[in-house]
């Protein structure tokens, strides 16, 4: 055995990296990454009160991918604010639709969780630069 071969150093080293490829052959721990979001907001540009979120989850062969459950938090890029919370309802398959509230101008960004009816669960963080206060 070569000297340091057998280290605890080395060993972790080893075990690392060997998480760090399985980590990415996998996919990630959510299998997410078969799935598109797209997402529009009405008024365009957004502006500071009430919008609507449209939200579609998309399947790796371009079609809807319907049943979720929607969960969204909009936040403000800089930390001190209250985030807003809303849950999407399926309003054609694979379209999710609700109200969002932007209570200041600004950039926001969305972090959206939607459960599949197969028990996946994706993660997605959504921008939106520039919200409006008029």
């Amino acid at each position: 055995m070569r000297p340091g071969a057998g280290s605890p150093t080395r060993m972790a080293t080893v075990v690392a990296l060997a998480l760090a490829l399985l980590a990415a052959c996998s996919g990630g721990g959510s299998g997410e990454g078969d799935v598109s979001v797209t997402f529009r907001i009405e008024p365009r540009p957004p502006v500071v009160g009430s919008a609507r979120l449209e939200l579609r989850l998309i399947d790796p062969a371009g079609g809807p991918i319907p049943g979720a459950g929607v969960q969204v938090e909009a936040n403000m890029n800089h930390a001190g604010m209250q985030p807003t919370f809303s849950t999407l309802e399926e309003s054609a398959p694979g379209l999710y639709a609700g109200p969002l509230e932007f209570t200041m101008g600004g950039d926001w960004f969305l972090l959206v969780v939607a459960r599949l009816d197969d028990g996946r669960e994706i993660e997605r963080r959504l921008d939106v630069p520039g919200v409006r206060s008029e």
